[in-house]
């Protein structure tokens, strides 16, 4: 089975007897995706265009998903030579929605809901062993507003930021501050992610927009 991305006509994904396979050129060179994709059969594929999911039809392991497909519709020849390449973001919703969810059986089949914080992704052609590497957001007038733990490893690369800025200081005391150990969530706009890789830095513009479903509106 054989599906073409809907954005990058060099990107094709082939369902074969021993799992998925993708190619960013068109055909020219093909690789095995093995990324929490056991190795069976994918028997069809589908992809949806509106949420960029792969649906993979395997043979004894039902259904797959592979989500978040357009960061690999991002991904040329090209850019995979660069030291560092960031993927493209669509504005990141900071979402209101209540954390209480159902539970389920141990007879159900469900899937991990999807995250509600910004997903930063970027490309390493190598791992990155020697020297600093640091990650910052900055707001717009360049103050840093979060410090995050960035990737290291070879290929794709996924920080998440919970649009939390920094915490409050609080004073010493004998009895514990429960207040000040969480962040408050930073105002919508646009922001800078910075990664400093050594002696070189690399910035990526990301925009944070309040949630349209809000029961609340902005003046409120």
């Amino acid at each position: 089975s054989i599906q073409e991305d809907y954005t990058n006509p060099n990107l094709l994904y082939v369902g074969a007897e021993n799992g998925l396979y993708i190619t960013l050129d068109g055909g020219s060179k093909w690789s095995k995706f093995t990324n929490n994709m056991p190795a069976v059969a994918v028997h069809y594929l589908e992809l949806d265009e509106k949420s960029h999911t792969l649906v993979m039809a395997t043979h004894g392991r039902g259904i797959i998903l592979l989500d978040h497909t357009e960061l690999l519709s991002a991904i040329t020849p090209e850019n995979l030579k660069q030291p560092l390449y960031f993927l493209p973001t669509s504005p990141f919703i900071m979402d209101e929605s209540a954390s209480f969810g159902g539970t389920s059986t141990e007879n159900q089949f469900v899937g991990a809901n999807p995250s509600k914080s910004a997903r930063i992704g970027y490309i390493l052609p190598s791992r990155h062993t020697f020297g600093k590497m640091s990650m910052e957001v900055l707001d717009a007038q360049g103050v840093r507003v979060a410090k995050l733990e960035p990737g290291k490893q070879k290929g794709i690369n996924i920080v998440e930021w919970s649009f939390n800025g920094k915490g409050p200081k609080s004073a010493k005391g004998k009895t514990l501050s429960f207040g000040a150990l969480f962040a408050p969530r930073v105002k919508a706009g646009t922001y800078t992610v910075r990664i400093t890789k050594g002696n070189e830095t690399f910035e990526l513009k990301i925009e944070t927009i309040y949630d349209p479903q809000s029961p609340f509106t902005l003046k409120e």
